[in-house]
């Protein structure tokens, strides 16, 4: 009977068990099943975290990519603000450069022009004299070939009446006898004479042909001084115009006018070989010009050529000028050693 209700009490307590076991069941199940979708979510949860870290990955390697790239283009910018810089200091050293040989040119071309004005001034006395010294000549001239027109005409009547008064010498047999020869010597000697003056007539046209040439020169040369004079000017003024561009003042204003106040003849725009090497002063404003190093010196290299070449066309000209008044002086010698020789002549057959 023990036995039973022992068997009898632990089946009760069996079912007791059950009993109370049946919620704890339920229970675990529960967690089972959440610890399930735990898992589902955690795995989800991992794809999810594995596709972000790839993405992840892949933008930071394009991050990378394009932090490389940029830092590339900054070291080439870097590069190239540096070449800039190094240009920059370049073309300021050559500015400086141009200004300060503009500075020396221009202080050269203040002398030359200085020397040059005076030089137009003694030039332009020159030729004063020279018109002066050719109207002297012309009236030598004219008076001179009056003189000789006059022995001309004297020396023909002569040998109209020495031709007049040959035939009453034949009927004096006295100075037949003695002076027999002298008919034909008298013709011989007058032929002579005769041929003298045609030479000195041939002479006195070649002469005449001479003096008017160097009258056309000596016309030519006063123009090419006027043109000389206007060339000067503008160089001048371009001068002035490339001292302002490099904002470093101007010419002598007072050596700039002694030139200008005098104002040349309007001349042609060409003159002989000489046209179009002096260019037209710019009429833009100075301050609406941009002018860098290379239009410096471009202006003082064409400045420069067409200074000298100014100054060698005034040479000349100084040089043609005494040229001519040493030719007027020879031919005013020739007139009158010419007109000496019809004298002499004219004195030979008195």
């Amino acid at each position: 009977s023990r036995v039973t209700e022992l068997e009898a009490s632990q089946s009760g307590q069996d079912v007791a068990v059950i009993e109370t076991s049946k919620p704890l069941l339920a229970q675990i199940n529960m967690l089972e099943r959440q610890k399930e979708n735990i898992q589902t979510a955690a795995e989800d949860r991992r794809k999810t975290l594995e596709t972000t870290i790839s993405q992840t990955k892949r933008a930071l390697e394009e991050t990378s990519r394009e932090l490389q790239q940029l830092q590339q283009e900054s070291n080439a910018g870097e590069s190239k603000l540096q070449k800039a810089q190094e240009d920059h200091r370049e073309r300021e050293l050559k500015l400086k450069e141009v200004i300060e040989s503009m500075e020396t040119e221009q202080r050269r071309l203040r002398i030359e022009l200085e020397s040059k004005v005076d030089e137009m001034k003694s030039m332009r006395e020159e030729c004063s004299e020279l018109k002066s010294q050719e109207g002297l000549a012309q009236s030598e001239i004219s008076e001179l070939q009056s003189q000789l027109q006059s022995l001309e005409l004297e020396l023909q009547r002569r040998a109209e009446l020495s031709a007049s008064l040959s035939p009453a010498s034949s009927h004096r047999p006295s100075r037949i006898s003695t002076v027999a020869p002298a008919p034909a010597a008298s013709l011989i000697l007058q032929q002579g004479r005769l041929t003298t003056i045609e030479f000195l007539q041939a002479s006195l046209a070649q002469k005449d042909g001479e003096m008017e040439q160097l009258s056309r020169d000596l016309a030519e040369l006063m123009t090419q001084n006027e043109y000389l004079q206007q060339a000067l000017i503008k160089q001048t003024n371009r001068a002035d115009r490339l001292c302002k561009l490099s904002g470093r003042g101007q010419l002598d204003s007072s050596a700039k006018l002694e030139v200008i106040s005098r104002e040349p003849q309007s001349i042609g725009t060409s003159f002989g070989g000489y046209s179009g090497i002096f260019d037209e002063e710019e009429t833009a404003p100075v301050h609406l010009q941009r002018v860098d190093d290379m239009d410096f010196g471009k202006g003082m290299s064409e400045g420069d050529t067409n200074y000298e070449t100014l100054l060698d066309m005034y040479t000349k000209t100084l040089e043609r000028n005494k040229e001519l008044q040493l030719d007027i002086e020879d031919m005013k010698e020739a007139y009158k050693s010419q007109v000496g020789g019809l004298i002499v002549l004219f004195i030979h057959q008195d």
